[in-house]
């Protein structure tokens, strides 16, 4: 009756709490109220059934979804009297106790708070539509008492149209809180042995509540306590009273109930258990469960072991299979099993030892347990344990057994996880797993395994191993053999990202750790400097990142005592090994500077830190690195830059290193000199470079140079060109000259110095490109000379150009018996090729004898520089150069490593650049290098084709794999396959 609710209702919550004050003298705890509230009731006519009757339409009222915030607490604080009147003495005789009104008061704590309404996927949602709308014409007549309680708390799938203020949820807040302290003060009084259902009901409403709220403070499970959590779990813990049944079953029950909790997931009884996302509610719910179960083993001991060991077998064989839960539930499992007994622990990881036996989400949830438990000091297994359990209790087992014997899984996912758990057990310092970890290394096999991983289809088993090796060699587990520092190396161009990225960060960590071992740091500048021209932006920032971190930041000012010590020297050390030995790899600095550039990294303090060095023990290293950012630096000091080329330019013992760097500076700012000092600079470089005192790694940088300050000289670029014709013009002539006197005079062999002749030869082809027009046929014939002088040693008939072009009136006669050296030969072919690329005419004379000495010459200089100069004319006459593409492309059969791997990386290079096409069985010739018997380069050979021509054409092997059958057999007789020309010398090297 609507009056009748709103005369109750008009004095807001007052008479509800009012009624509550009246009853409570009446309850089981004032015994010193001597009325009968059941006399009372009779007495004045009041029916205490019509009372529970108001109190259900209240609550009935508070759990529906639109009701308001009054409502709700209206509802709350009418089941609060209803479980206050079932603790007053003769509330069972009266019958005022009934299922229904139990359960429905108890699911008002959980329905009376506002849910957030969730949202079912489409493919969910639309599939099951019509067979809702059934579902719900038959769910019309009402709610079976035997409905599960799991579905009344599921909660609404419909959103709700009433909103709440925080005012209003603190209000229901608080009423859900007195609820349930009354609800805890009713239980220990209240048995439940013989209500199943309600007992059931308990559980799941004190089990949600335990996720209602964070705990801040310090927990405490009792009555006193002022969380809604703390409450619940202290609920929970009164159901295990004997009060309430046998002691085993609830337990029982409050660990199946608590299961979801700790796998932080939802589901419904044996449903499919879904993840919830891990928030920190999610996670202080979870840590608040393991504190309880660990609460209630510390006081119930030995009763509770066999239950808690299913209850950890649970967590093993129910917890998802996703990483982060995995570790969790790993954390939990490894607090609750800390509380058992040696021989009960001992017998658990036997368990988890067998478990992991099982199918592939058993081994890595057992991989994430034993990792766990070496966080546990070990035990000491004592006398009394028996000897076959004593193996379990050691690091030594979950070490090699349970984490490094599962590093050669047949399944790739536990393979991974096996060797990235391995690499976190190296970072542990504890004694025993040292031990452990020194007594496997014995075995010699350990470091092959590795090895093989590092070498696995999966990229995240390479990732893990890369990982793995790292960690030992930087710890120094075992030495540092060019071998396994190699396999980091290699992997820095693996063709996965992450695997490069880790083997970038790995290889980096390792040199830091071992920053003097020079094997180390040759590595590390292999490893890293080619990557900052990877073709993935991120790869390329991670390999920048790493040249930041050991190189630039630690440029400091010159300091003789800091210059030698710490991150300095290796800075340092790393600029020695590029300006020396690994000076091919110094190029990559450019790339470098250009970025670091664009980030503004490049700071005038960076650069005055680098000149600081200039006249130092470092001197070479800071004019590599000059050299190299010249281009990016900000505004250097010019003056120091000349005032040292005129001290050095006069001295013999500086490096021809030194002086190709200083050149080059000169070269980048020359166009922020003076008219006065670019001319003094240039007449200074054109008479060194005329009197023959340039070093010969120093003639291309002095000619560069040269040629920039005549630029910057001129005040127009016709200018410019007479001036190049007319300085360089001149060199070009003493070059002509002096070979002339070598070649074509008598005599002139018996004065040939090799390393003279060589010098002309170089500058000769330098110099002529800055001045074609100064460039005419008898240097042409000279170099042709040159290039036929070694006839006379095998008797072969003169090719093309040698022949037509000799005059009668000269005579090569002084080389027929005396082959020109063949270094000046291999020289002569670079000056020839430097001259093709300006005179067309010379370049079409010149291709087909050049293509005809790849095959016959015996020298490999020669045919390196032949390849070399031919695949430089395919992009300047590619049609012209193309026909000999087959020539160059025998050469991947070549005798001499060197030979394939120039072959491989110029033709791959005219590939990516589209010069050539993949055609006439030139595919064939790359594949077949996946065989070639150097490792480096059959590695290259993999790299070529699945980093380059992969990339531009993902059909790639698809469409060649039929015809590469037909052609590694050599079955011609298809009418498709295998139909490209070959000569019978290509059938001959190429045949496998």
């Amino acid at each position: 009756d609507p009056r009748i609710e709103e005369e109750i209702t008009a004095e807001g919550l007052d008479t509800f709490t009012c009624l509550y004050d009246a009853l409570a003298p009446f309850a089981v705890e004032n015994q010193e109220c001597q009325e009968n509230i059941w006399s009372l009731f009779a007495e004045n006519s009041l029916s205490h059934q019509a009372l529970v009757a108001v109190l259900h339409h209240f609550v009935h009222v508070g759990q529906q979804k639109r009701a308001n915030a009054q409502q709700r607490v209206f509802g709350l604080h009418s089941a609060g009297l209803y479980f206050l009147l079932l603790e007053i003495p003769g509330s069972r005789a009266n019958q005022l106790f009934h299922q229904v009104m139990f359960d429905e008061c108890l699911q008002t704590l959980t329905k009376c708070w506002p849910q957030v309404p969730e949202k079912r996927k489409k493919t969910v949602a639309q599939s099951s539509q019509p067979n809702a709308r059934r579902n719900r014409k038959k769910a019309k007549p009402g709610r079976n008492e035997n409905s599960s309680g799991d579905e009344m708390l599921e909660g609404e799938e419909d959103g709700e149209d009433v909103y709440f203020t925080t005012q209003d949820l603190q209000q229901i807040r608080s009423a859900i809180f007195l609820l349930l302290k009354n609800f805890l003060r009713l239980l220990p009084n209240f048995s439940l042995k013989e209500k199943p259902q309600c007992m059931q009901t308990c559980l799941q409403v004190f089990v949600a509540m335990t996720t209602f709220e964070s705990v801040l403070n310090e927990v405490q499970f009792s009555a006193n306590a002022k969380y809604i959590p703390e409450l619940a779990y202290y609920g929970l813990y009164l159901l295990c009273s004997p009060l309430h049944g046998r002691e085993d079953e609830t337990l029982r029950c409050v660990f199946n109930r608590l299961l979801n909790v700790i796998l932080m997931v939802k589901g419904r009884g044996n449903s499919r258990r879904e993840p919830l996302a891990i928030t920190s509610a999610v996670t202080s719910a979870k840590n608040l469960a393991v504190k309880f179960i660990s609460s209630l083993v510390d006081e119930l001991k030995e009763a509770v072991f066999p239950l808690l060991r299913i209850f950890l077998q649970h967590i093993c064989d129910k917890v998802p299979d996703k990483a982060e839960y995995r570790s969790n539930a790993a954390q939990a499992l490894v607090t609750l099993l800390d509380k058992f007994p040696s021989k009960e622990f001992a017998s658990f990881i036997t368990w988890l030892y067998k478990f992991s036996l099982g199918k592939v989400s058993c081994r890595v949830v057992a991989l994430d347990a034993a990792l766990a438990l070496l966080e546990l000091p070990e035990r000491n297994p004592g006398t009394s344990l028996p000897p076959e359990l004593q193996r379990f209790l050691k690091h030594k087992f979950l070490v090699q057994v349970m984490v490094f014997g599962r590093c050669s899984d047949r399944a790739a996912v536990v393979r991974s996880k096996a060797l990235s758990s391995f690499a976190h057990c190296l970072e542990m310092k504890t004694a025993a797993i040292l031990e452990s970890i020194q007594d496997l290394l014995q075995r010699k096999e350990i470091m092959a395994i590795l090895r093989m991983r590092a070498s696995d289809e999966k990229t995240n088993v390479r990732k893990s191993a890369l990982q793995v090796l790292a960690t030992l060699l930087k710890q120094g587990l075992v030495a540092c053999t060019a071998e396994d520092v190699s396999v980091l190396q290699e992997h820095c161009r693996d063709p996965a990202v992450s695997v490069r990225k880790q083997s970038l960060l790995s290889i980096t960590e390792l040199l830091q750790a071992q920053q003097s071992d020079v094997l180390v740091q040759k590595a590390w500048l292999y490893g890293v400097l080619p990557v900052v021209t990877d073709v993935e932006s991120s790869v390329q920032e991670k390999a920048l990142d790493c040249l930041d971190q050991l190189l630039l930041q630690h440029i400091k000012v010159y300091r003789r005592s800091s210059s030698s010590v710490g991150t300095q020297k290796l800075a340092w050390d790393l600029l020695s090994l590029l300006s020396s030995e690994c000076q091919d790899l110094s190029r990559y600095l450019n790339k470098a500077f250009q970025v670091w550039s664009r980030q503004k990294k490049l700071t005038s303090t960076f650069t005055m830190n680098v000149m600081s060095h200039l006249e130092t023990e470092h001197s070479r290293e800071a004019w590599m690195l000059l050299a190299k950012g010249a281009g990016s630096f900000p505004k250097l000091n010019y003056s120091k830059v000349v005032e040292y080329w005129d001290r050095v330019s006069r001295q013999q013992d500086v490096s021809s290193d030194t002086m190709g760097h200083v050149l080059c500076v000169i070269g980048h700012v020359a166009k922020h000199l003076c008219k006065t000092t670019c001319d003094g600079l240039k007449g200074d470089i054109w008479n060194w470079l005329k009197e023959f005192q340039c070093p010969l790694r120093a003639i291309s940088s002095a000619v560069e140079a040269l040629h920039k300050l005549c630029q910057t000289s001129a005040e127009t670029p016709q200018e410019a060109q007479e001036q190049l014709n007319e300085v360089f013009g001149d060199l070009v002539s003493t070059c002509e000259s002096y070979i002339s006197n070598i070649v074509l005079k008598e005599g002139g062999a018996d004065q040939l110095q090799e390393d003279v002749l060589v010098k002309h030869l170089f500058l000769l082809g330098d110099a002529a490109q800055m001045c074609p027009a100064k460039v005419g046929k008898p240097i042409f014939f000279l170099i042709q000379s040159i290039l036929a002088s070694s006839f006379g040693e095998d008797q072969r008939e003169p090719l093309s150009f040698y022949s037509k072009e000799f005059p009668s009136s000269q005579s090569l006669s002084q080389f027929r018996g005396s082959a020109m050296p063949t270094v000046v030969r291999a020289h002569a072919f670079i000056t020839l090729g430097k001259l093709c690329l300006q005179h067309e005419e010379l370049a079409k004379e010149s291709v087909p004898t050049l293509a005809r000495e790849l095959e016959v010459s015996p020298h490999l200089p020669v045919r390196n520089n032949v390849i070399i100069v031919l695949c430089d004319l395919c992009m300047r006459y590619t049609s012209m150069v193309d026909r000999y593409m087959g020539d160059i492309a025998l050469c991947l059969r070549d005798t001499q490593p060197l030979i394939r791997e120039q072959a491989l990386s110029q033709l791959t290079n005219l590939l990516q650049e589209e010069f050539v096409k993949l055609k006439d069985g030139l595919f064939f010739r790359f594949v077949i290098v996946l065989v070639d018997p150097v490792p480096e380069i059959a590695r290259l050979a993999e790299f070529c084709l699945l980093r380059v021509m992969l990339k531009k054409n993902p059909g790639l092997f698809s469409q060649h794999f039929i015809e590469c059958i037909f052609h590694f057999n050599s079955y011609e007789k298809h009418p498709k396959y295998n139909r490209f020309p070959q000569s019978p010398r290509s059938v001959e090297h190429i045949s496998v």
